[in-house]
Parts: C-alpha cells; structure tokens; sequence
C-alpha cells in the first residue's frame, strides 16, 4: 500500500500530543495530592483498610500523642465477634492497643477508641501535630461461629498524621477517705463534693488546684450528694436513715433530715426548692421543703430505687428501681405517673438539658437505656463496659458519661448518634461521677482504690 507524504509526521505529532497530555494530567493528580497534604503512602494504606481489608476494614483512624480512635466496619454478612486490636511496633513486637469485645453485626460500623495510649507502640509520641505516623502491621483478632482467636493481619501499613485534637483522659488522681461514692460540683465549679461511704466524711476538692480543700465529718455510709442550683447547700443521704444538710459556706453540717430507709441518692429541683430522695430500703421517695428542712411527702415507687433525676422544667421526676421499672412522678401533685418497663437492675439517671430524654444504667445487662420523656417508652439501648453504676450528662447535651463498677471505666455517649464514641480508664470500681457546669471536667469517684480520677473532656462536652 503506498503512503502518503506527510503521514508520519502526522501520526508523530499525535503520538506526542497525547504522551504530552498524560504527563499533564499525571503532574496535576500528583500536584493535588501534595497540596491536600496526603502522601502517597497514606493514599495507598486509605485505599487498602477502607475497601481492601477484610473482614475488618477501617473508614477512619485519628491518633494523637495519647489516644487513638478507629471507626471500624465488618465486612462480612455474618456477625463476628472482635477482642482484641494489635499493633507490631519498631522492635516487631506486637502491642494491643484496644481490647473492644465487641460483636459487630453484618456490615455494622463501630467507633473504638484507647484514650490511655502513650506508650512505645504509639507513633505520634514525641511527634507534633501533622506528621505522618505508620503503623506497620494491624491485626485484628476475633471469634467467628465457634472458631475464636482468629487473626487478620493487615497486608499494608496504616499510615495517617499525627492529630492534635483533644481527646479526653485522666488529668489527675486525687486521693480522698475510704469508698468514695458519691460526686457533685458547685454551680460555680469551684468545689467538688465526695462522699466517702468507709469512711464517714465528705471530701471537698479545689477544682482551680485539684486537692482536698476540706473533709467534713458527717452520719455514717455515706451514698448521695447533690448541690442546690443556688449552691447554698449541699444533701448527703448517709445510712443512718437522714439526709444531711451542709451549708457550703463554711462546709458544717446544719442538720440532719430524717428521711425512709437506706436513703442512696437525690436531686433537687432548678429553683432549689426541694429535694426528692430515693430511700432503697423503703421503696420510696421523699420530698424535703428545703426552705424549712422538713419532708413534706413520701411517695410510694418500685423496688430499692437508686437513681434520681429532675427534668429542667421541674414537672417530673424520673427514678430508677432495681425491678427494671422506671417510676415517673409529677411534682404538682408528688405521686407517680408512669411506671416505665426498662427491664435489668436499674441504677442511674440523667435526664438531658432539654427535657427531652432520660439515660438509665442497668447494672444487669450492661446498657443504658434511652426514654423518650415526650412519650416514657425506650426508644433504644446501648451497650457499654461491665456494672454501669452513675450517668452524668454535659450541659450541651452532647455527651453522655457513664461510670462501669467492674473494668474501671467511664463510657462516652454520643447523644446524636446514642453510641459509645470513647472510653476511659479511671480507678478500680468507679461509682459516682459529675460534669462541671461548663463541661470541661469530669469528676469520678473510685470506691475500691479510695480516689477521684478527673477527666479533661476535651472536645468531648
């Protein structure tokens, strides 16, 4: 076949044009990702853990220089069962860096984080914030049918920057007296109020230094404390059958309240005009005038109630019973309303700014239960460490924290989504816990080891 003049000159310049137009877009892709900051090693681990890894992949990973946080996702149709996260670390050691024991059903995403994560294996020590970290091998471990102790070994390193985001963890440890139980926080967050249940006395801590600026003697196997809106006075329910009032002025006991049997908790009401106490022993509720001190009713609920709580407009009261039940008083008339079937043994409760739901422990099955206030019916359940005992929620509503008696933990609560977004080591058996009112702190009393953990809440408030 002949050929014409000029054909390869021709074809020449449109092989050239186009090698010319890859290399363009070539430099443009490669630009884009330096300027977006992400490597093209971390571009590859993305690439790997979020659609390559099975059958646990991981969307997101946020590691700061204490803490560290996945969001991970079984891929299978099949419920699996995860216990442990492993990392192998500079020497080829391999660090567990989470043990979730956690069922993930088919295709469920679940947030995992360690908040206590500042040893060798963590890669951002010592790094500041925007360097690159690499983890060199992630293992997963988990049980799947009755095969237990299965390991996935990630095939590529899980690379990512180093955050500076705020995380919450233990700031400090204050020792107070034996068993401590019970916590409140002054309206102005200056004071926390302990009460120590082995010991007979409440601690009062400096929030500004963080130590006992006082100890108060007071009744005996003390449980409860609340501190009025106003911060005039402070309600101690302490065993031999009274509640205890300080005037926190000057921190001494102005008088004792003769209340039901076993009082264990109480709330009172936003304008500080009275106290509701749970009386475990005597299945009741009583309500103190505390304009004069004296009870002015004792209503009736279900068995050994523990928890109480107000909701913000002062019209209801919600209380927690060891038979599942969750008794409803009106105020207006102080008798119960609603009997809400929650089911488990029943111990705290908190009801959130709005009004608009109530968060209930279960000591039995480990959750904390959601009720809806609008209609008093659960609207769901979460699950979180072992014998959750005291549930406090931050005045924006968006956090719940919960105390877990048995693994030492406090358990972080998105309210938005009602899961469990972190959680915390603290003492051995913590019971009680308080937000301070702006968010910033929360206070845990550890009965078995004798101490308060105080936990900075970072962006978690």
């Amino acid at each position: 076949m002949e050929k014409r003049r000029g054909q390869g000159s021709t074809e020449y310049l449109v092989i050239l044009g186009a090698v010319l137009l890859i290399s363009m877009v070539t430099v443009i892709m490669v630009g884009g990702s330096q300027s977006s900051g992400i490597s093209v090693k971390e571009q590859q681990s993305q690439s790997y853990w979020k659609s390559g890894a099975t059958p646990f992949s991981i969307s997101t990973v946020k590691v700061t220089n204490s803490s560290v946080a996945l969001s991970v996702s079984n891929a299978l149709i099949e419920p699996i069962y995860l216990t442990a996260v492993e990392v192998e670390d500079d020497s080829g050691n391999n660090a567990t860096i989470m043990t979730p024991n956690q069922m993930f059903n088919a295709g469920e995403q679940i947030d995992l984080s360690n908040y206590s994560f500042s040893d060798s294996s963590n890669p951002c020590v010592g790094k500041a914030a925007g360097s690159e970290f690499e983890f060199k091998v992630v293992s997963f471990i988990y049980t799947q049918g009755s095969i237990s102790g299965i390991r996935q070994q990630g095939t590529q390193p899980l690379v990512g920057t180093c955050s500076a985001l705020p995380l919450p963890y233990v700031v400090a440890t204050i020792s107070v007296g034996t068993y401590a139980h019970g916590v409140a926080v002054t309206p102005d967050g200056a004071y926390a109020y302990i009460t120590n249940e082995g010991s007979h006395t409440v601690s009062v801590i400096a929030t500004a230094s963080n130590t006992v600026a006082d100890t108060i003697q007071v009744g005996s196997y003390l449980h409860g404390v609340a501190i009025a809106p106003d911060g005039a006075y402070a309600y101690v329910a302490n065993g031999n059958d009274a509640v205890s009032v300080i005037n926190t002025s000057d921190n001494t006991v102005v008088t004792n309240i003769t209340v039901d049997s076993g009082p264990h908790s109480i709330a009172v009401t936003p304008d500080s005009a009275y106290a509701y106490v749970t009386n475990s022993g005597g299945n009741s509720v009583s309500v103190i005038n505390t304009s004069d001190n004296t009870v002015i009713a004792a209503i009736p609920v279900g068995n050994s109630p523990h928890g109480v709580a107000v909701t913000p407009d002062s019209a209801y009261v919600y209380v927690t019973n060891y038979d599942g039940i969750v008794s409803v008083i009106s105020t207006a008339s102080n008798t119960v309303v609603n009997s809400i079937t929650v089911e488990g043994i029943l111990h705290g409760v908190a009801v959130t700014p709005d009004g608009a739901y109530a968060y209930v422990t279960d000591e039995h099955d480990y959750k904390v239960s959601v009720i809806a206030t609008a209609s008093n019916t659960v609207v769901t359940n979460i699950t979180v460490d072992s014998r959750p005992h005291a549930v406090a929620v931050t005045p924006s509503g968006a956090y719940i924290y919960v105390a877990n008696a048995n693994d030492g933990t406090v358990s972080i609560i998105a309210t938005a989504s009602n899961t469990v977004v972190g959680t915390i080591q603290v003492g051995t058996s913590p019971h009680g816990l308080a937000v301070t009112p702006n968010g910033v702190y929360v206070y845990v009393a550890n009965a078995n080891d004798n101490t308060v953990s105080v936990i900075d809440t970072g962006t978690y408030h």
